[in-house]
């Protein structure tokens, strides 16, 4: 469990650390931190939706399928047509931070 009371949200950007493997444990990159926003369509899926809810501080674990990833076209040199991925997933922040709708009643 993350450090604070608010998690990601649809409206939030965050600062994320990452470790991407294949699902055979290759490593395809590391990412010390990175800004991540929910409607960045440069971020892959997985990531994206795997991030919601998520807490400052919290760590996730994600199995991320080849449709929510690079697809059936992968990434020439780096990343296998059709992969899944495994992803270690670290919110180092939350910025921009605005309560859901829900949350707001």
């Amino acid at each position: 469990m993350g450090k604070t009371e608010s998690a990601v949200n649809e409206q939030d950007s965050c600062r994320a650390s990452m470790i991407i493997r294949l699902n055979n444990g290759k490593l395809i990159r590391e990412i010390s931190d990175c800004e991540v926003s929910y409607h960045d369509r440069n971020i892959i899926a997985g990531i994206r939706y795997g991030m919601l809810g998520m807490r400052c501080g919290e760590i996730r674990e994600l199995t991320i399928p080849p449709h929510l990833a690079y697809g059936k076209h992968g990434v020439p040199d780096q990343v296998p047509p059709d992969s899944v991925l495994k992803i270690k997933i670290k919110v180092n922040q939350i910025i921009d931070h605005q309560p859901t709708q829900a949350a707001q009643h």
